[in-house]
C-alpha cells in the first residue's frame, strides 16, 4: 500500500459547452475528463459508468482513497460516496458542504469562473429557477404527502397531479403512482392508530405493542417504520403523561419575568452563545408538504458568562411527563437577561434549497442585524444537529458568506463582528434544553403550551409570524439609506406583527414614518402607491384601510385623503372601535354618506365597505342595522358590484334573516347565494364561497323546527361527511382549515346525532386537540356536553372551562366576551361546578345593547328554568352558538 495517500479532486466548470469536469490526484494531470449532461439523472449516470470501473481498479490495487466532495448538489456528493467497492477510506465534508440555495446562473450569460473547490463560498441568495423535478422525486413527496395527510387532502391531490403529469406515469397510466399513494395513505393510518393508543394506554401497553408489530409487518417497504413509529409512540405516551398529571383545564405557572427578552434591547456583551432549535414540520426542501403543526425556527441569545443554570444534558420538553417541568425551564429564561427570536417556515424565501438550513442562516442573519455591540463581539452559534448535518460539521464556507454579506451593507458594525458556526448534539450544550423548551412551546398545539405561549408573552416581539425575507430586505434597504418603495412599504403594512410594540415589522414602519415626516414628497410617494392598490383588481379593502390609516398618521399639514381613501381609512378605524366594545355612530354615518356619493364611481368598493358594515353590526347583535347597511344593495343587478360581492349580499342578508329566526326567508337568499357562487370562473374561490355559505345553509337548517331529520343530516354531510373515518379524523384534527366544519359537525352531533356517531367522537378524546380563536371556545363547548351527556362530568367540566376562557383570553372584543358568558351559564345550568370567569357585564352591556340580555339576565340571576340547551339557543342566536 502506498504511504502518500492519493487525494482524488472532482472539478467542475461551466463553460461555452455547458458543464464539464475532471478527476485529478493532487499535483497530476487529470485522468479523466468529460462533459456532463443538463439533467442530475445524466450525470449521475456518468459517474457510475465512467467512474466506477477506474475506481474499482484502483481499489484493487491496494491504492487508499480519500474523496473532497466539492460544492455541488448534495445528490452528486451521496452518488459519489457509493462509488467504490468496500467505500471510500475517508471521506472529508468539511467546508466543502454547500448547505445554501445554489447560485444561479449569470443573467448576461456570460460563463461562470471554474468552481473549484473552496475558491468561492456558496451563495445565499435564493435561486431564480427552481431545482427541476424529477418523477422520482415526485413519487417520493406523493408518498410524504399521503402520509402527512391522507389520500383526500389538497396537498395530496396536488402531488398526485404533479406525478400524473410525467411522461412515465402517462406510459403506466397512473400505476405506480397509485401503488406509492396507497403506501403513503397506509403509512398515514398506521401512524394515526398508534398514535391513539399510545394516548389511550401508554407506549408500552401489550395493546399497543401488539399493534406496533403488526403496524411493522405490514408496512413492509418503509424499512425504517419501526424507528418512525416509536418515535410516534414516545410522543404520544409523553403527551397523555402530560395531560394525566395537569387534571383540569390546561394551566401555566408562567408569568412574564422582569427581564428583556427583545434581542435590540439587551445589554451589549462582548460575547454571546446563540442555540437554535427547531419545532414543527420542517421538509428538507419547499416541494415536500410540511404535517401537522406549522414549523418554527427559535433561536435563545446568552451572554457570557451565562446567567442561566446548566440543566442535564439531553433535556427535552418532549420528553417530560409533567407540564410544569417545561414551565419552569421557560420561566428560568423568562426571569434572565437573554435575547429569544423566532422566524416560522412559511416565512422563509421559497426556494428547492434545504429547508432547514435556510431557516437556521435566515435566523442567524437577523440575530446578526439586532446584536447590541459596543465595541468588538464574537457570537458563537450552537445548532442542533438534524439529517445529514451532523455534529461536527463545518460551516466555515456559510460564515464567510454572512460576514461578507452583512458586511456590504454596514461595514464599520460588522467589521467588529467574530462569528462562529457549529452542529452540535441534543447533549453537547447544558443551555440547549432551554432553546428546545421555547420551540416546542411555540409549535405545540397542546392546551398546556398555547397558555404557558401566552401567559409567556414571547409573541409580543420575539416570536415572529412575519415573513422574514421580506423583513431583511427592507432592513436592508434602510440599511443603505434607501427608501422602501411603495410595494415594500405596502408589505410592510401587512406583516402580522405590525402593529406589536418592538416587532421587526413595527421598527421599520417607525422608521418609514419618520422618512415621511421628514420628507413629504415620499410620503406621496406612498400615496401614490396606495392609490395603484385602490384602483386594481385585486384591491383589498382591509388591507388598503390599514394603508391608508399609516398614511394618515404621518400626513403632511396641507394634506387632505380624497374621498375613496377616507372610505377605506373609516372603514378600518370602524373595525377597530368594534373590536375594543366602541360603537361608534358619526363612524357608521359617514361611511353611509361616502358609500352613496361614492356608489357609481367604485361599486366594488362601496359594497366591501358595506359587507363590513354589516358585520360590525351583526357583531354587535344589531340585525336589523346590519341589513340597513346592505340596503342600497337590495336590487342591485350582480354585473353592478361584481358576480362574488352580489353573492356575498345574499348570504349576508340570509345569515341576518337566519338570526331573526326567519329560516324560510334565511334560506332562500343562501340558494341564491350558492347560485351566483357557482358561476365563478374561478373555481378555487367558488369552492371556498361555496363551502362558508353551505355551512350557514346547513346551521339554518339545523335551527328549523320542522326540518326533517334526513334533511338535516343531508345539509350537514355536504360539507362535512359524517361517516366514522370522518368523524374520527375531525375529532383528532386541529387545522385552521377545517375549524368551522369541525363546530358544524359537532353542533350537528350534539342536536341531532346518533349514539354511535357520538361514540366515534368521544372515543378519540385522548386525541382531541384545542387552539385559540373563533369558533374553538364553541368546540370546547360542544364536547363539554357530549361529555355530560356520556356522564363525565369532570371532564365536561374541563373543556366548558377552557372553551370560557379562549372565549374570553385577551382582546378579541365584545361578541367573543358575551359566548364566554353564556357558556359559563350553560355550565352552571348543566349542575357543573360554578368556577367560570365571568367579564365586566357593565362593560359589556354598554358594547351590546342589542344582546338578548332579557335571558342572561334571568340565569345570572338563578330565575332560569328551561334548561341548558334553551338558554344556550336563546342567548347566542344562529352560528353564534
Amino acid at each position: 500500500m502506498m504511504d502518500s495517500t492519493p487525494g482524488w479532486i472532482l472539478r467542475l466548470t461551466t463553460t461555452e459547452n455547458g458543464k464539464e469536469y475532471s478527476l485529478e490526484e493532487q499535483g497530476a494531470p487529470p485522468v479523466l475528463t468529460g462533459r456532463l449532461g443538463s439533467s442530475l439523472e445524466s450525470k449521475l449516470s456518468l459517474l457510475r459508468e465512467e467512474l466506477a470501473p477506474r475506481l474499482a481498479a484502483r481499489r484493487a490495487a491496494g491504492e487508499k482513497l480519500r474523496l473532497a466532495l466539492p460544492g455541488e448538489a448534495l445528490q452528486l456528493a451521496m452518488a459519489l460516496a457509493t462509488l467504490v467497492p468496500g467505500g471510500w477510506d475517508e471521506l472529508s465534508l468539511a467546508t466543502e458542504v454547500t448547505c445554501t440555495d445554489e447560485r444561479s446562473s449569470p443573467p448576461d450569460g456570460s460563463t461562470q469562473t471554474d468552481s473549484r473547490v473552496g475558491s468561492s463560498p456558496p451563495s445565499l441568495r435564493a435561486p431564480t429557477r427552481p431545482v427541476p423535478l424529477t418523477y422520482a422525486k415526485s413519487l417520493h413527496d406523493l408518498e410524504l404527502a399521503a402520509c402527512w395527510y391522507g389520500r383526500d387532502a389538497r396537498q395530496t391531490r396536488e402531488a398526485r397531479d404533479v406525478v400524473l403529469g410525467f411522461p412515465e406515469a402517462r406510459a403506466d397510466g397512473g400505476a405506480r403512482a397509485e401503488r406509492v399513494l396507497q403506501q403513503g395513505v397506509r403509512t398515514h393510518e398506521e401512524l394515526e392508530k398508534l398514535e391513539v393508543l399510545a394516548r389511550k394506554h401508554g407506549a408500552e401497553a401489550p395493546e399497543t405493542r401488539m399493534a406496533l408489530e403488526e403496524a411493522v409487518r405490514r408496512v413492509s417497504w418503509w424499512k425504517g417504520f419501526r424507528e418512525r413509529a416509536n418515535r410516534t409512540l414516545a410522543q404520544a405516551s409523553a403527551a397523555r403523561a402530560r395531560r394525566q398529571a395537569m387534571p383540569g383545564p390546561p394551566t401555566s405557572t408562567v408569568r412574564p419575568g422582569g427581564a428583556e427578552h427583545q434581542i435590540q434591547r439587551l445589554k451589549p456583551s462582548s460575547r454571546w452563545t446563540l442555540l437554535i432549535d427547531e419545532g414543527g414540520a420542517i421538509p428538507d426542501d419547499a416541494a415536500a408538504p410540511a404535517p401537522g403543526p406549522r414549523g418554527r425556527f427559535v433561536g435563545l441569545l446568552v451572554p457570557e458568562p451565562a446567567p442561566l443554570v446548566p440543566l442535564k444534558p439531553g433535556w427535552h420538553a418532549m420528553e417530560q411527563h409533567d407540564p410544569r417541568a417545561i414551565d419552569a425551564v421557560v420561566q428560568t429564561v423568562l426571569d434572565a437577561p437573554v435575547g429569544v427570536l423566532g422566524i416560522e417556515l412559511d416565512a422563509l424565501p421559497p426556494s428547492r434549497a434545504n429547508r432547514w438550513v435556510t431557516g437556521v442562516l435566515e435566523l442567524i442573519h437577523w440575530v446578526c442585524r439586532l446584536l447590541p455591540m459596543d465595541g468588538a463581539t464574537h457570537l458563537t452559534v450552537l445548532i442542533e444537529q438534524r439529517g445529514e448535518f451532523v455534529a461536527g460539521t463545518s460551516w466555515q464556507a456559510a460564515t464567510a458568506e454572512m460576514l461578507r454579506h452583512l458586511a456590504e451593507r454596514e461595514p464599520e458594525r460588522y467589521r467588529q463582528l467574530g462569528l462562529n458556526l457549529r452542529l452540535v448534539r441534543k447533549g453537547d450544550s447544558e443551555l440547549n434544553g432551554y432553546v428546545d423548551a421555547l420551540a416546542f412551546t411555540w409549535t405545540s398545539t397542546a392546551g398546556a403550551s398555547q397558555a404557558r405561549l401566552k401567559q409567556s408573552r414571547l409573541r409580543e416581539g420575539c416570536l415572529h409570524a412575519g415573513n422574514a425575507h421580506e423583513l431583511r430586505r427592507s432592513w436592508e434597504a434602510f440599511g443603505g439609506g434607501h427608501p422602501l418603495p411603495g410595494e415594500q412599504w405596502r408589505g410592510l403594512v401587512r406583516q402580522p406583527d405590525a402593529e406589536v410594540p418592538g416587532a421587526i415589522p413595527h421598527l421599520l414602519l417607525a422608521r418609514v414614518r419618520e422618512a415621511c415626516l421628514r420628507d413629504p414628497g415620499y410620503w406621496q410617494e406612498l400615496l401614490d402607491a396606495v392609490r395603484a392598490h385602490m384602483e386594481s383588481k385585486a384591491v383589498q379593502l382591509r388591507e388598503l384601510g390599514r394603508e391608508v390609516e399609516f398614511l394618515s398618521s404621518c400626513m403632511p399639514q396641507d394634506r387632505a385623503l380624497k374621498p375613496l381613501l377616507r372610505l377605506a381609512w373609516l372603514t378600518a378605524r370602524l373595525e377597530k372601535a368594534n373590536h375594543s366594545g366602541e360603537v361608534d355612530s358619526q363612524l357608521d354615518r359617514e361611511l353611509d354618506a361616502l358609500g352613496s356619493r361614492l356608489h357609481d364611481e367604485a361599486p366594488t368598493l362601496v359594497c366591501q365597505a358595506d359587507l363590513d358594515r354589516a358585520v360590525l353590526a351583526t357583531n354587535r347583535f344589531d340585525f336589523p342595522g346590519a341589513t340597513q347597511a346592505l340596503s342600497r344593495w337590495k336590487d342591485t343587478a350582480p354585473a353592478i358590484p361584481g358576480l362574488r360581492h352580489w353573492g356575498r349580499i345574499q348570504s349576508s342578508l340570509g345569515q341576518h334573516a337566519a338570526f331573526a329566526g326567519l329560516h324560510a326567508k334565511a334560506e332562500e337568499l343562501l340558494d341564491s347565494a350558492l347560485e351566483a357562487f357557482a358561476r365563478l370562473s374561478d373555481d378555487d374561490v367558488a369552492r371556498a364561497e361555496q363551502s362558508q355559505t353551505a355551512t350557514y345553509l346547513a346551521i339554518v337548517t339545523m335551527d328549523t323546527p320542522s326540518a326533517p331529520p334526513e334533511r338535516i343530516r343531508e345539509r350537514v354531510a355536504s360539507v362535512v361527511p359524517l361517516t366514522p373515518d370522518s368523524i374520527q379524523r375531525m375529532a383528532r384534527g386541529s387545522g385552521a382549515q377545517e375549524k368551522f366544519a369541525h363546530h358544524l359537525m359537532l353542533r350537528f352531533l350534539v342536536l341531532h346525532g346518533s349514539q354511535d356517531e357520538r361514540g366515534v367522537y368521544l372515543a378519540e378524546r385522548e386525541a382531541w386537540r384545542v387552539r385559540e380563536g373563533h369558533p374553538w371556545p364553541l368546540i370546547e363547548l360542544y364536547r363539554a356536553l357530549l361529555l355530560h351527556e356520556a356522564g363525565a362530568r369532570e371532564e365536561a367540566a374541563s373543556h366548558l372551562l377552557t372553551g370560557v376562557e379562549l372565549a374570553l383570553a385577551g382582546d378579541q372584543g365584545p361578541t367573543l366576551a358575551f359566548i364566554g358568558l353564556v357558556m359559563g351559564l350553560v355550565g352552571i345550568q348543566l349542575g357543573l361546578p360554578a368556577n367560570w370567569p365571568i367579564p365586566d357585564l357593565t362593560r359589556l352591556r354598554g358594547a351590546l345593547p342589542c344582546a338578548p340580555w332579557g335571558p342572561i339576565t334571568e340565569a345570572l340571576e338563578g330565575r332560569w328554568t328551561r334548561g341548558p340547551l334553551a338558554l344556550l339557543e336563546h342567548g347566542l342566536p344562529f352560528n353564534f352558538r
